[in-house]
């Protein structure tokens, strides 16, 4: 694997494991948020259902943008905008806008999805594809346990809306990150 290579790969798997702890952080303030907006467990319920409608409904839709405009923005799309509605939550000033800003993340988890699985299989070469899938599932399991455990921590530490703001502009970086280590020249942009 060359330089540039590497570098797409890393940028890659650090934008899945942020892309994960913007899955997972939600449920690790849950506490804090449903005490905020004077809710109970109906709320968590309500969110998830918003995120994982916009993670089902977008998945097909992703793979036909990727398929017009390339994975690589169709990567770079979905990663900003789940990173750009992670932060929006900490924002929220009402339950209805979590959720629809749930949904949006959602949304851009899976316009990132299959276009990161096609990107870094590209990047790892032919014979690679299960150690690039591998690779891009434990990033994800990494930044679960980041996620669940550490954003529990930090929601008691610093607020669950700072951690949430937190999340989301480490989303962002990712972002950049992907702008500039995904080759776009070439015939790579695809």
């Amino acid at each position: 694997m060359n330089k540039i290579n590497r570098w797409a790969v890393s940028s890659l798997v650090f934008a899945r494991i942020i892309y994960a702890i913007n899955w997972f952080n939600i449920a690790s303030t849950f506490s804090h948020i449903s005490s905020d907006f004077k809710q109970d467990i109906s709320l968590l319920g309500l969110l998830t259902t918003s995120f994982l409608i916009g993670v089902g409904i977008f998945q097909v839709p992703g793979g036909i943008l990727a398929a017009i405009k390339g994975s690589r923005r169709t990567a770079i799309y979905g990663i900003t905008i789940a990173s750009s509605a992670a932060l929006l939550c900490g924002l929220s000033s009402n339950l209805q806008q979590i959720v629809i800003l749930r949904f949006v993340v959602g949304l851009g988890m899976a316009l990132f999805f299959g276009s990161s699985v096609t990107l870094i299989t590209r990047y790892l070469g032919r014979g690679s594809e299960g150690f690039a899938v591998a690779l891009l599932n434990s990033a994800h399991s990494v930044g679960g346990i980041i996620g669940i455990f550490g954003w529990a921590i930090l929601a008691e530490i610093i607020e669950w809306r700072q951690s949430l703001l937190l999340s989301g502009a480490l989303g962002l970086i990712s972002s950049i990150f992907l702008i500039v280590f995904l080759p776009s020249k070439h015939g790579q942009e695809g």
